[in-house]
């Protein structure tokens, strides 16, 4: 192994965030700022926090001029803060993290609105009918104002099918009722329809039960005897 080579793997790594990235040019920063970027945290990571420029811009094929123009384009974008002895690009990440929250949010919204479609093209589907005006009113005042989840709303569409019921109104019925009972998820929903068929299967089987147990009265032929 030679020195050249042994000097390559000893002069250190320069660690960048995927998300960044992945995300920097929609931040609105361009390739050349990214990699002004790149430098001077390959220098951070050296321990020199405050490098001189004219050894950076040399070290990236960049005049002094247009290195200290894009330096000074990352501080008016506020991607960087010039300090007494170090630069600074905690505003870069603050941005970044304000990016992900609202592509999170954009996602989350997006869900939810795929989900109360399928919710609206399944009610529909299983009434065999379009839906009224007052009908999407309602489900909407479910979903808005009650605070009920798509995916509750489907159990008790669920229900309403597996009884004959094709009525917003018997939806509502079944939803007031989980509600009295503090039952909002799926999950709550199935664990208390199974302690409901159970009661009701054990009741049955009591019924039974106690009709075997009663005795048998002799059927006995009346005739009259003269």
């Amino acid at each position: 192994m030679n020195d050249l080579f042994l000097e390559a793997l000893n002069s250190g790594n320069t660690s960048v965030s995927n998300l960044l990235l992945d995300n920097y040019q929609k931040l609105g920063m361009s390739n050349d700022e990214f990699l002004v970027y790149l430098q001077l945290q390959k220098e951070s990571g050296r321990g020199n926090k405050f490098p001189e420029m004219h050894k950076v811009a040399q070290s990236i094929g960049f005049q002094d001029t247009d290195f200290y123009n894009i330096l000074h384009s990352l501080e008016t974008k506020k991607f960087l803060a010039v300090e007494a002895n170090a630069y600074n690009f905690q505003m870069l990440y603050q941005k970044l993290s304000k990016l992900l929250e609202e592509q999170h949010t954009e996602e989350q919204n997006q869900h939810t609105e795929n989900r109360t479609e399928e919710l609206f093209n399944n009610i529909q589907q299983e009434f065999g009918r379009m839906l009224s005006p007052i009908e999407i009113e309602m489900i909407n005042q479910w979903l808005k104002d009650d605070g009920y989840s798509s995916d509750l709303i489907q159990m008790a569409l669920k229900e309403a099918v597996l009884n004959q019921a094709y009525s917003l109104k018997y939806m509502d019925r079944i939803l007031l009722s989980w509600e009295k009972k503090n039952i909002k998820t799926p999950q709550q929903v199935q664990g208390n329809l199974g302690v409901t068929r159970q009661k009701q299967q054990s009741s049955q089987t009591n019924n039974l039960v106690e009709t075997r147990s009663k005795p048998k009265i002799p059927i006995t032929k009346l005739t009259n005897k003269n």
